[in-house]
C-alpha cells in the first residue's frame, strides 16, 4: 500500500502511514474477533479500514501543516487534503 520512495518527505509519510495502519489493525482485530466473530473473509474489509485511518491521518497532518487554504498556480485554493479526508470519511 505505502511503497518506499526516494524522496525523504514522502518516505517519512509512508512510514508513518504503515505504522498508523498497523496500529489500527492491532487495535481493532482482537476486538472484532471476539465481538463479531471476525473471520478470514473479513480481513480485506478491516485492511481497507486500517488504510483509510492511516490516510485520513496523513491528510489531517497536511491540513495542520499547510492549512485549509494553500497557494497554488491559480492563487489561493482549498487544500486538496480536505477533500481527500472527507471522501475517506464517507
Amino acid at each position: 500500500m505505502f511503497k518506499d520512495s526516494p524522496a525523504a518527505n514522502i518516505q517519512e509519510a509512508n512510514i508513518r502511514c504503515r505504522e498508523m495502519a498497523s496500529a489500527e489493525w492491532r487495535r481493532v482485530v482482537p476486538i472484532l474477533e471476539v465481538a463479531a466473530g471476525l473471520g478470514e473473509v473479513d480481513h480485506s474489509t478491516v485492511k481497507d479500514l486500517c488504510v483509510c485511518v492511516a490516510r485520513i491521518d496523513q491528510a489531517e497532518r497536511d491540513l495542520s501543516e499547510r492549512g485549509l487554504m494553500v497557494t497554488a498556480e491559480r492563487g489561493t485554493v482549498k487544500n486538496g487534503a480536505a477533500t481527500i479526508a472527507a471522501q475517506y470519511r464517507s
